[in-house]
């Protein structure tokens, strides 16, 4: 009775707002995985399979340790840490964060290149 209650009440809400309940013969899919920052691991409908997708938004901290800017080794700013995570996921490019805060800008300190590593 209380499996069918919960199909109900996933019926109604949206599969994001649903918790799905693995059978004890099935395994979570997402245990094999190992999802990059800035991404994170979705199952199929039936719970066997899985993939890491980027995430489409990161969630506000508010004041937590990682909200605040931050600039990535691509030389552009990022409002967090999660964003440029995310970017990096998107761009299936290696951004890490050169420093907290804002990249600035009329210095070659700055320059992606520089921040990379590439030019001295």
């Amino acid at each position: 009775m209380i499996t069918y209650a919960l199909l109900i009440a996933c019926a109604t809400l949206t599969i994001s707002h649903c918790c799905y309940v693995f059978p004890k013969e099935i395994k979570d899919p997402c245990t094999k995985l190992n999802c990059s920052q800035g991404s994170h691991c979705v199952r199929s409908r039936d719970g066997k399979e899985a993939i890491c997708e980027c995430l489409e938004s990161c969630p506000n901290l508010g004041n937590h340790e990682g909200s605040g800017p931050v600039c990535g080794t691509d030389g552009i700013d990022y409002p967090t840490l999660c964003d440029l995570n995310r970017a990096a996921c998107t761009k299936g490019a290696n951004i890490t964060v050169a420093f907290r805060g804002k990249c600035g800008r009329g210095s070659d300190c700055y320059h992606p290149q520089y921040l990379a590593g590439e030019i001295y």
